[in-house]
């Protein structure tokens, strides 16, 4: 086939956004959905940036996510020079809009005059409603096609803009909408948007997102917060952070209150404390210390607000504007003030402690990396396939059950570790002793954590927590969650971390056996002849019944584990077993009358 004029094809943009959506959106997956979320939630917020939007409305219902604020209301009227009404071009024209001429919008978090054109083009459905200098018009599409052009449908004293849309079935592989995506977003947004009210109403419920400022998200850490507020070079710039408990960093950034946690804002925050604190630290304790010190437990939020501010593409997901290096600066200068009026001690303390943490993470990493190649692990029974997606890893408590798994298991692809009861409560314990301590040096070194790597060099594609179905299994499973969580994030994220299902019940029916893994199927299952057999450990199983109902790949029940199951898990052990005790004392003064049933 020739390659010649005839060759090339001309796209309107509505084809061009659906033939490539993920060039104008990221991904085709719930991310997607959030993208075009996103992207008119962000107009919304524009205007409350602007100082015209006080609150803004989110609706989902029958598969429809719709937006709407009391700001100005998109501009209408014809455009000679197109041919078209303003409002349509808004959704069909790319590189059409208002952040383009820096005067209708100093601030704003649109970057190329793609988003409402992207949503218009990749939802099956999309309505726009506009209420301005008294009237109100709208506009439908229907897979970008525009129906009917822009129509009026009324007067009106109010003002604003209203969006409806239906992500289309034809683009993304799941168009159900994630709401905790959402809620997430807006626990963050409020933070950024003082005075502003945003109401989100799905299933039934409506929830209320509202603060007053960058502060109140500082409200659970053991030093700080640290807060600074300024303008410099004409950027305005808010930054704060403090220190938790455990060694993960917890760093987010914001441009214009587009969530945006890489480019050179991030790094300029860093660069900055990293100038500031490390002489404070060599004259006061006498050891250089680095980078990794002061990021490790470190919690920070850093929003700027600029003008058209350069991101790396369309998604927002990476600043690359040296204008944000101005961070670096304005920190250097605002801690100054800081550090005169206030004590730093227990900031170079915690420091210190961190630099203390990363040198016996540094000689313990010798004495793991020198376990694994001489195989002195003596609780992990290994498996012998080197296809790391067919390994998968089960972690259980006590010999018992872990004699009881070995026996089990296919030892071809399934490796099993046993740990000693209780595993260690990382939430009290001192960093240089959790580094220390050889029931987690051991868990760590099965798996593949080094605490000094960034990324985990995993040996198995799966790793199971299987414990007893009792108080006891779930408080060492909530042990080994926080641990995960705060030491080795990145492999919830990968999808790789599970917790096995054991039956609660053995059901005999006229010689026939049935598991039952909940109260209700045990009601449904048992009859008036049934023998019940309660499951208190996994060690009372046989390793046949242990194989049928809990390790076989073709018949257990596995949950995945996410970011949310794992951090609920971290805050638990936080709440229950952390250093505040006055929250525990209150709850049991206040309750302990309602007991009525307690398991020991």
């Amino acid at each position: 086939m020739d390659y010649d004029a005839s060759s090339i094809d001309i796209l309107d943009p509505v084809e061009a956004i659906r033939k490539r959506p993920g060039m104008y959106i990221g991904f085709t997956d719930e991310r997607g959905i959030l993208q075009l979320f996103n992207e008119v939630l962000d107009n919304a917020i524009d205007e409350y940036l602007a100082g015209y939007a006080s609150k803004v409305e989110i609706e989902i219902k029958d598969g429809l996510i719709g937006i709407k604020d009391d700001g100005r209301g998109i501009p209408t009227g014809y455009n000679p020079e197109k041919g078209k009404d303003t409002l349509e071009l808004l959704l069909t024209h790319l590189h059409s809009g208002g952040k383009f001429d820096n005067e209708s919008y100093k601030i704003s978090s649109g970057l190329h005059g793609v988003g409402l054109k992207a949503v218009n083009a990749l939802s099956s459905y999309m309505k726009v409603v506009s209420m301005r200098e008294g009237k109100i018009r709208q506009i439908e599409s229907y897979k970008g096609v525009i129906k009917n052009g822009v129509i009026d449908i009324g007067n009106t004293d109010k003002h604003g803009t209203e969006v409806w849309f239906r992500p289309d079935p034809e683009i993304f592989q799941n168009v159900n909408i994630d709401i905790n995506m959402i809620r997430d977003r807006l626990n963050m947004l409020k933070y950024l948007t003082p005075g502003l009210t945003i109401v989100l109403k799905y299933e039934g419920i409506e929830e209320v997102y509202t603060s007053k400022g960058i502060v109140e998200y500082f409200n659970n850490i053991e030093i700080g917060p640290i807060y600074m507020e300024g303008e410099l070079d004409g950027i305005v710039i808010k930054l704060g952070f403090g220190y938790q408990d455990g060694i993960d960093d917890n760093i987010i950034g914001f441009v214009n209150n587009i969530s945006t946690n890489l480019g050179d804002h991030i790094d300029s925050f860093l660069n900055g404390l990293y100038k500031k604190l490390r002489p404070i630290v060599k004259s006061k304790k006498n050891v250089d210390i680095k980078l990794d010190d002061i990021r490790t437990g470190l919690v920070g939020l850093i929003a700027i607000y600029l003008n058209s501010p350069n991101f790396s593409s369309q998604t927002k997901e990476r600043l690359a504007d040296s204008r944000a290096k101005v961070v670096e600066k304005f920190l250097e200068y605002q801690f100054e003030n800081w550090l005169n009026k206030n004590n730093p001690d227990e900031l170079i303390n915690r420091i210190y402690k961190n630099y203390k943490y990363r040198k016996s993470i540094e000689e313990s990493s010798i004495k793991m990396n020198l376990s694994m190649n001489r195989n002195i692990i003596e609780r992990l029974a290994d498996a012998l396939s080197d296809d790391f997606e067919q390994r998968e890893l089960f972690i259980v408590e006590g010999e018992s059950a872990g004699g009881s798994a070995k026996m089990a298991r296919d030892r071809n692809t399934q490796a099993i570790l046993s740990i000693r009861g209780k595993i260690l409560n990382v939430e009290k314990a001192e960093l240089s002793k959790i580094s220390k301590n050889k029931e987690i040096r051991d868990l760590f070194a099965a798996i593949g954590i080094n605490p000094k790597d960034k990324e985990p060099k995993l040996r198995y594609g799966k790793i199971i927590i299987m414990t007893d179905a009792d108080v006891d299994g779930s408080h060492i499973r909530t042990l080994l969650l926080a641990i995960f969580y705060r030491y080795a994030k990145s492999i919830i994220e990968q999808g790789r971390l599970y917790i096995a299902v054991p039956p609660l019940y053995k059901i005999t029916n006229k010689g026939k056996s049935y598991y039952a893994y909940s109260e209700q199927e045990k009601e449904l299952l048992i009859t008036p002849d049934s023998e019940v057999q309660r499951y208190k450990g996994l060690g009372e199983m046989n390793p046949e019944q242990l194989w049928e109902t809990t390790m076989n790949p073709k018949t257990r029940i596995i949950k995945k584990v996410t970011i949310e199951d794992a951090e609920m898990a971290n805050n638990l052990i936080e709440w229950l077993l952390g250093k505040r005790t006055e929250m525990r004392k209150n709850f049991i003064v206040e309750n302990f009358n309602y007991v009525t049933n307690l398991d020991v």
